[in-house]
């Protein structure tokens, strides 16, 4: 019964499947790093992108990021486009302005990769990891 725990618990915390962004490192689910999150969740767009949507909408789009050990985001990569050229360099820009309180495995902090979706400009907690 305990090991069952463990395994649920530890299932939520991280994937031990590489991330493609960066594959040395472990994939950790944005609904488990979102809280230990610092910075713009929602991402208007700027007038550059707004002048070149056609009807108001954006389509969802997907970012994906690593942090190191301090929390600071050093790798960014669009994974999904949100059709918006210009749209999707400014949720770039705002991902990599991200910090996190460093997220640890075994109390050490540790370097991860995860993605981030982005709804109608607003970050949305993903249950999944692309790939």
């Amino acid at each position: 019964m305990k090991s069952t725990i463990l395994g649920v618990l530890m299932a939520g915390c991280a994937t031990a499947r590489p991330s493609p962004l960066q594959p040395s490192l472990i994939r950790v689910q944005m609904d488990v790093l979102g809280p230990l999150l610092t910075g713009t969740t929602r991402v208007r767009p700027n007038s550059q992108a707004a002048a070149t949507m056609t009807d108001g909408d954006l389509s969802p789009a997907e970012v994906e990021f690593c942090i190191d050990e301090t929390g600071k985001v050093f790798m960014v990569q669009l994974a999904r486009s949100s059709d918006n050229m210009s749209y999707d360099s400014q949720l770039e820009r705002a991902v990599r302005e991200w910090s996190f309180t460093p997220y640890r495995i075994g109390g050490a902090a540790t370097r991860v990769c995860s993605a981030a979706a982005f709804r109608q400009g607003s970050l949305k907690m993903i249950h999944h990891l692309p790939g």
